[in-house]
């Protein structure tokens, strides 16, 4: 008999959570907060909002929470697959109190469900929460499982920096292949290799998330894991950035989407086509995932083109039905928050009738005709299959009147008008038929109203003078385009065709009329008018020219004839352009030298029939007055100038000269005056005779320029500084002469050189080089004042030595090298862990020693000069890693032959090379291979392998057993837990 094995027994304790619901009594809040939401449970005890993964055949709850169920008066829940409808409930008030209620359901089938929740309410919008279910087949131990992507935190770069990271993933299938994709990455962004890298451009600051997929493209059902990357990018590096607060963005944003309708702009729609494009505006601080449409089963996918306006077009409208649409916003957060919106849309195929009522005119005037009466009456007979809908006309654009239906008159409508325009009225009539498209036909009538003419002011009669012209005209009124002819004795006047008629040269006495017409077929003639001609006056003024000195006159005598009673009028100038001089109107003029300028002169004289002569042109002129006007080479010279004083006299001939400075009579008879050196200033005058003795002169006044003076220092705000560095300098010294300035020059006094004007200049320093200043006037420049400034040389990257080639050992001594390179002036070498989060290590050490127990970046920077670069150095550590292994105690009863208590120890270990060796201890000691045979028959494995098994038979070796395993290549070993065997007596 055997005795009954001993067994040990673990306890395992369960903690069941459950949903506590208070309820207080608190004032019934607005219906506007009323909703519904789905709550999914997993066969384990799993809860999610969103989604869910199971396998077949286990059931799974689907579950309504309610909030603020009195305002609810049903919901249905509907499961999808990917053709048809699996799963359909109802719940109807009052049937259920509770305020979460589930619904079991189980598939036998793996794929994707999507579950739809709607809550419904009198005359309200509905309420709609979705999820999704997935469905896989029940683990098999060859079964599929989910891929781990491993990606960095936050990454802080500056504009113009590369940035580059390497992603992973690893999962438990080793048969399976696994594939990262960036799904959503910046444009110019690579990702190749599992590699990373990016250079973002100034424009692109501020904050981007990559997202990456690991997928392990099984045979079965291809499983994946999503990880994504926030990078934030600014003008310069930045390594102050907070990564828990754009972290926390991501992973705790609970608030939906923003979802609003662009077009249609309401909920309910028609349209004659089988499908539909829906617009709307979604945005959300964690960015925009997806936007998609659901008709039924199908869902589409919408497409964002800009300003987050989201495009999604809805296929497969069912014929005179109200398609329901629904769109769901789902945001980037961890949550996946979602939005929806509804749609009622109807397709209605009646819409594509297009064709218009027909319009026949039966009476009233046509298109065309011209008519003088402004009331007019239209009757039109007009018909369609579909029946009218309205008829309504408008007159000239004005405002839409509704037409009669004519009593008794089937189809017939009439309308009555008054028109107020005259010519062209354009009245057009439009009728709308009842189909679904509301086709339209449209009639236009134009009719010419015209108003007969009618003469308002007749051509008045008048008095004229042999010789003369005159202008006659009438005045009527009447619709445009009124025609005139006028007429006299003989008849029509050709070309007399206007409102008014001029008639040239008269010599005997006219009698003319006027006839006027229009397109109203009417005419009328204008009273008589007569033009009366009486005798004209001539005119002869002498003498014909006259020339005096200054001081002289001459007199002028108008001899007229033709008529009597003589009045005279004398003008300066010339026909009929004259200026009439005052208070001469005697038949004698007398001009004098001092009162008058030389010109024209001629009389007008008039007789007792007011008629009118003008005399011949006479001439008057008198001896010219002369000026001076002196020029200078210039009126504010230097010290040591020459003066040249031209003086230009106008009028006269024959001139001399005599030059004065001040009271002092100077120079020659000459038109020039010249001082070869000007030591001071004053004024200078001339005077010039012409060969009449008339005479002019002018005088002009010479002021004497100061010379610039020289600049005292040069005071910089750093004499010593990094290229591209502004420099402050400032001039020291009192500026001072005519028009003096301070000019700035770079290395020489070159005009070419000059790099500023004024007291300050704040010039970027790009190298060294000696910046120069002087005053600069109109009379020369100073001598110069410079400063030296000099430029710090910059940082040359180092080359860092001593990196392992292989990978090592966690916790093996490194000793990295600096070799080459150049800090800076002012800069100093500092090796750091990070870049990012700036852990230093040392600071000036040409080596340092590490002991790395982890994969480690190492970088060398030069810091605190003009700039900063660095190198990285990259160790790669790595060691093997146990995945399973046998578990204790182990117990057994000991046995004498190979039929007794089998006992099994076993390791399962990986990364590092892949090459490994096994040692097996008991109670701390390496199993002699001389002992094996007393322990028992070995029937499998060995003690230098990852399992093996023995036959107990001595109790002696119950103990404690652990393997030691060792990466050949490395040289790393790991040590597995204890495993505990207890084998007890028969």
């Amino acid at each position: 008999m055997f005795s009954k094995p001993f067994f040990l027994m673990r306890r395992i304790l369960f903690v069941f959570s459950g949903l506590l619901f208070l309820q207080c009594n608190i004032p019934h809040p607005p219906v506007e907060t009323a909703s519904v939401s789905v709550l999914l449970k997993s066969s384990d005890g799993r809860y999610n909002n969103s989604t869910i993964t199971d396998s077949t055949g286990t059931e799974i709850e689907i579950g309504i929470v309610f909030h603020f169920k009195e305002f609810i008066d049903s919901v249905r829940i509907n499961v999808f697959s990917e053709k048809s409808v699996e799963y359909s409930f109802l719940w109807n008030s009052g049937t259920n109190s509770a305020d979460t209620v589930f619904f079991p359901v189980s598939f036998d089938n793996p794929g994707t469900r999507s579950v739809v929740v709607t809550g419904y309410r009198t005359n309200q919008e509905n309420y709609i929460s979705t999820g999704e279910i997935i469905i896989f087949n029940r683990r098999t131990e060859n079964q599929n499982q989910k891929p781990s992507i491993s990606v960095p935190g936050l990454q802080t770069i500056g504009a113009g920096q590369t940035l580059s990271f390497f992603v992973t993933a690893t999962g438990p299938d080793n048969d399976s292949q696994i594939t990262i994709k960036a799904i959503k990455k910046p444009e110019k962004a690579t990702f190749s290799d599992n590699a990373f890298r990016w250079i973002p451009a100034l424009a692109d600051t501020g904050r981007d998330t990559v997202i990456f997929v690991a997928s392990n493209n099984s045979e079965t059902i291809a499983l994946s894991d999503t990880g994504f990357v926030i990078i934030v990018i600014s003008a310069e590096a930045d390594s102050s950035a907070d990564p828990d607060s754009v972290r926390t963005r991501y992973e705790n944003d609970t608030i939906k989407p923003t979802l609003t309708r662009v077009n249609p702009s309401s909920d309910s729609v028609k349209t004659n086509a089988s499908s539909y494009t829906i617009t709307v505006y979604s945005t959300d601080s964690s960015s925009i995932l997806s936007v998609k449409g659901a008709l039924g089963s199908q869902v589409f996918d919408g497409s964002r083109s800009s300003d987050d306006i989201w495009t999604i077009t809805i296929s497969g409208l069912i014929e005179n039905s109200d398609n329901t649409i629904v769109i769901t916003a789902t945001d980037s957060s961890l949550k996946a928050n979602q939005s929806i919106l509804m749609y009622h849309v109807k397709y209605d195929p009646s819409m594509n009738d297009s064709d218009g009522p027909t319009i026949k005119q039966i009476s009233g005037p046509s298109s065309g005709d011209i008519i003088s009466d402004n009331v007019i009456t239209i009757i039109d007979t007009i018909f369609d299959p579909s029946g009218i809908d309205s008829v309504f006309w408008t007159l000239n654009g004005g405002t839409e009147k509704q037409m009669h239906a004519v009593e008794g008159k089937a189809g017939q409508y009439s309308l009555t008008e008054t028109l107020s325009k005259e010519n062209i009225n354009t009245i057009l009539i439009t009728a709308v038929d009842k189909s679904a498209q509301h086709n339209r036909t449209q009639q236009t009538i134009e009719l010419n109203y015209v108003i007969a003419p009618e003469i308002t002011m007749h051509a008045q009669s008048e008095q004229l003078c042999s010789g003369s012209s005159a202008t006659v005209s009438v005045t009527a009124t009447g619709t445009a385009p009124i025609t005139y002819q006028w007429r006299n004795s003989d008849g029509n006047i050709t070309n007399a065709i206007s409102a008014s008629y001029t008639i040239h040269s008269l010599t005997e006495t006219t009698i003319l009329t006027c006839k006027v017409s229009n397109a109203a077929g009417t005419s009328i003639t204008s009273y008589p008018c007569t033009l009366t001609v009486n005798p004209q006056v001539t005119v002869t003024v002498t003498p014909a020219n006259a020339q005096v000195c200054s001081g002289d006159s001459a007199i002028f005598t108008a001899n007229a004839a033709g008529g009597n009673n003589f009045k005279y009028q004398w003008y300066k100038g010339t026909p009929p352009d004259g200026v009439p001089e005052t208070n001469e109107t005697a038949a004698t003029l007398t001009v004098s030298a001092t009162d008058a300028e030389a010109g024209s002169y001629y009389c007008v004289v008039s007789n007792d029939f007011g008629c009118t002569g003008t005399s011949n042109t006479v001439e008057f002129s008198r001896n010219q007055d002369v000026t001076l006007k002196i020029s200078s080479t210039g009126t504010a010279l230097c010290s040591g100038d020459s003066l040249i004083l031209t003086a230009t006299p106008t009028g006269g001939t024959g001139h001399s000269y005599q030059w004065y400075s001040g009271a002092t009579k100077v120079g020659t008879n000459h038109p020039k005056y010249i001082r070869y050196i000007v030591k001071t200033g004053g004024t200078y005058r001339c005077i010039a005779t012409s060969s009449t003795g008339c005479s002019g002169s002018d005088q002009i006044t010479i002021t004497l320029k100061t010379p610039p003076s020289k600049p005292a220092s040069i005071t910089a705000d750093s004499s010593l500084v990094c290229s591209g560095t502004t420099v402050k300098l400032s001039v020291n010294g009192t500026l001072s002469g005519t028009n003096a300035k301070w000019v700035w020059y770079k290395d020489n006094t070159n005009a070419n050189s000059q790099i500023g004007v004024g007291s300050n200049i704040e010039p970027i320093v790009n190298a060294t080089g000696r910046y120069i200043v002087r005053a600069e006037g109109d009379c020369g420049f100073s001598d110069t004042v410079s400063k030296q400034i000099v430029v710090r040389k910059e940082a040359i990257a180092a080359k860092i030595t001593g990196i392992p080639t292989d990978t090592i050992c966690p916790g093996t001594e490194v000793k990295l090298f600096l070799e080459g390179g150049y800090s800076g002036d002012g800069g100093k070498w500092v090796w750091r862990k990070s870049l990012v989060d700036g852990e230093m290590i040392a600071t000036n050490l040409s080596s340092i020693t590490v002991y790395p127990t982890v994969t480690t970046n190492y970088y060398l920077v030069a810091e605190g000069g003009c700039n900063k670069v660095w190198t990285q150095a990259r160790v790669i550590v790595g060691s093997p890693t146990i995945t399973s292994q046998t578990q204790g105690p182990i117990i057994g009863p000991k046995a004498a032959n190979p039929n007794g208590t089998h006992i099994d120890l076993e390791v399962k270990v990986t990364g590092g090379s892949g090459s490994y060796s096994y040692e097996w201890f008991f109670d701390g000691i390496t199993i002699p291979v001389s002992i094996l045979g007393e322990i028992g028959t070995k029937y499998s494995g060995g003690w230098n392998s990852a399992q093996f098994g023995f036959v107990a038979f001595l109790t002696n070796y119950s103990g404690i057993y652990h393997c030691v395993i060792k990466d050949e290549i490395t040289g790393c070993t790991i040590k597995s837990e204890d495993i505990e065997v207890i084998i007890t007596d028969n």
